[in-house]
């Protein structure tokens, strides 16, 4: 790909323990890798931002080893796209790994209108009020996702929930204590590949 941009962010690694206070971050441009030292870079919602921390609208976008605290108790406004980690629509190619999420008042990754070709690799999810990975919309399915390697825990419905994976391959993910159910399926998912969770 030319044209590629990759921002590393601007967190001091000899000040771990402040955070890096954040509304939301907006990725419109094609091509964009945004990616921190684990959790050494940490952001953090800011009191009452009540958004998501990342809002995805362009193909080829890389999220990678970065801490993202959502603030929960500090966040009013709980519907689906407000408080989520990573919010994208109709996009191709979103890979999200090797970040730890937690504390969202929502869900930690989630998606609706068609998204196409996502990776959700190695990430650490935990304690979201909603579903720790989730497709929102079984009118706009998240097609051909590959979702691995990802522990996710203690979140208020599913750990990865569905309305609509098609052609999805969703393998050796570890998923415990979530309320509602670990793993869900629901309407409108076909072709899907579910093994070793």
């Amino acid at each position: 790909m030319t044209g590629v941009q990759t921002c590393a962010l601007p967190i001091s690694v000899n000040d771990l323990s402040s955070p890096y206070l954040v509304g939301n971050l907006t990725i419109s441009t094609t091509g964009q890798t945004i990616f921190g030292a684990g959790g050494r870079s940490v952001l953090k919602l800011k009191n009452s931002a009540d958004v998501s921390m990342f809002t995805v609208s362009a193909n080829y976008v890389t999220i990678k080893s970065l801490g993202l605290d959502g603030n929960k108790t500090n966040q009013t406004d709980t519907t689906d796209v407000n408080a989520t980690c990573v919010w994208s629509t109709g996009v191709a190619n979103l890979t999200v790994e090797d970040c730890g999420i937690f504390n969202f008042k929502r869900n930690g990754i989630a998606s609706s209108a068609s998204n196409e070709y996502c990776q959700y690799r190695n990430n650490r999810i935990s304690d979201c009020d909603f579903t720790g990975i989730y497709n929102i919309n079984s009118g706009f399915p998240l097609v051909r996702a590959v979702i691995t390697g990802n522990q996710i825990q203690n979140c208020g419905q599913d750990g990865i929930g569905s309305v609509g994976f098609q052609h999805c391959t969703i393998s050796n993910n570890v998923i415990k204590n979530c309320v509602v159910a670990q793993l869900s399926q629901e309407a409108l998912c076909n072709y899907t590949t579910i093994t070793g969770n």
